[in-house]
């Protein structure tokens, strides 16, 4: 649990340098953050990320993507919040992140100090997520077989796994093998289904 004087460790993982950099900068700029960590593709970012509180993670990373990120990162313990940081963070990518299990996302058109905030908010445990429209929730919904779209209603509305997992009379197991097969299918990427995949 982080104290008072205890500053917000951070991972930055884009592949753009100058991207990288400003995002990096900004923070280290702030008393209560501490960039520890930068790296420029997926794999290196899950390498990266022992003993970090937030990360902040682009969505197009060149060996794979954002989401699959969020995927290797709910895996650690504790596992670091991540706050999904891309130029196209439109509603279909807020609600594959959520299904991901990240708890933040924002645009790159987003000013300094709100980048800040939603750093500060996931780091005390809450979330930063836009306000996406029923009716897209609805769209990508019915695009998903009914095992799925129960397991999809269930995450994106904020349960967790063992919380829909006793819902649906199934195991957390199964619902993290209907995550993948839910990201196969929504993740916005030409390349969804290898992205999305919690693979080695």
């Amino acid at each position: 649990m982080l104290t008072a004087v205890s500053p917000i460790k951070i991972l930055v993982a884009d592949d753009h340098a100058a991207v990288r950099l400003g995002i990096s900068r900004l923070l280290t700029d702030q008393h209560d953050m501490r960039v520890v960590a930068e790296a420029t593709s997926a794999t290196e970012a899950v390498r990266m990320s022992g003993g970090v509180d937030v990360a902040v993670v682009d969505y197009h990373l060149g060996d794979r993507n954002g989401l699959w990120v969020t995927r290797r990162l709910r895996e650690l313990d504790p596992a670091p919040a991540v706050l999904v940081f891309s130029a196209f963070a439109d509603d279909a990518l807020t609600v594959a992140a959520i299904v991901a299990g990240a708890e933040g996302v924002l645009g790159k058109t987003a000013v300094g100090d709100e980048v800040c905030r939603a750093v500060r908010l996931l780091a005390r445990g809450r979330t930063h997520l836009p306000r996406v429209a029923d009716s897209v929730v609805q769209a990508m919904g019915s695009r998903l077989g009914p095992r799925d779209r129960a397991v999809f209603g269930m995450l994106v509305h904020g349960l967790a796994d063992h919380e829909a997992a006793e819902r649906l009379g199934t195991t957390t197991f199964q619902i993290e093998s209907a995550r993948s097969s839910i990201l196969s299918v929504l993740a916005p990427s030409a390349t969804r289904a290898r992205d999305a995949l919690p693979s080695s």
